[in-house]
């Protein structure tokens, strides 16, 4: 069976969450859904597709959306650059901490117009990784995160406020195959650096796992005295302009 090549599966979701953007403000071009399938399909049936072909689809799929669109301030996020990591405790070792390796994003941020910024997030969960291999896969196996079953979470903004020294977002947040709204505050700035301009957010997530049917044990498992009910996910994020 072909499997979509790494190169491949960026752009598709570079082309998807370009057009959810769209979709959100009610302008999206008809045509950028059918370009969004074709890259797929060209990318499912001929995984020899060169990189510079890829671009070119992703770059006809920004053609395609409505100028209202375009002049917007999308910035997509640079995983290599930043920074996603998760702090648990647990009684054994004092403080669990592992970071993801991989995941995607794009933020839709314009200074000028707050209210109207967006943001969405994926963060794959089976590139989990910390200085503890065997608690890495317990956490990823089907006691705890199950990436089998739910190899993704993926947040989606809904509001964006402005405040005197922080921005705060509420949205939905899907993981372990539970939706629930989340909100928190963020810190975000922009700077020009070899000539482009790069955003860079900065926060935390507050979560509790049971929330999200996140058990390490069904009956041991009550509490929170040895492995912590809370989990801070703390996210350092640098986005170029698309």
């Amino acid at each position: 069976m072909n499997t979509i090549p790494v190169n491949a599966r960026g752009m598709i979701f570079q082309a998807r969450q370009v057009a959810r953007v769209a979709d959100d403000r009610c302008l999206l071009n008809p045509f950028v859904h059918l370009t969004v399938n074709i890259l797929e399909m060209s990318a499912r049936i001929a995984d020899r597709l060169s990189v510079s072909r890829l671009f070119f689809l992703s770059a006809l799929i920004l053609f395609l959306l409505p100028a209202s669109i375009q002049a917007r301030q999308i910035y997509q996020i640079d995983s290599q650059a930043s920074l996603v990591e998760c702090v648990i405790r647990y009684t054994v070792i004092g403080e669990y901490k592992p970071r993801f390796r991989q995941f995607q994003g794009l933020i839709d941020f314009d200074p000028r117009e707050v209210s109207e910024s967006s943001v969405v997030l994926s963060i794959d969960l089976n590139s989990l990784v910390s200085s503890h291999g065997t608690l890495d896969r317990i956490a990823k196996s089907s006691r705890m995160l199950d990436v089998r079953s739910f190899p993704y979470a993926e947040f989606k903004s809904q509001i964006v406020n402005e405040y005197k020294d922080h921005y705060y977002v509420t949205g939905l947040l899907n993981f372990h195959g539970i939706v629930k709204e989340l909100g928190f505050p963020f810190h975000l700035y922009l700077k020009e650096e070899h000539g482009k301009t790069v955003l860079n957010a900065s926060g935390r997530w507050i979560l509790n796992r049971k929330d999200f049917g996140v058990y390490w044990h069904k009956w041991l498992d009550h509490g929170g005295v040895i492995v912590s009910n809370k989990v801070s996910i703390d996210w350092n994020v640098i986005a170029t302009l698309l």
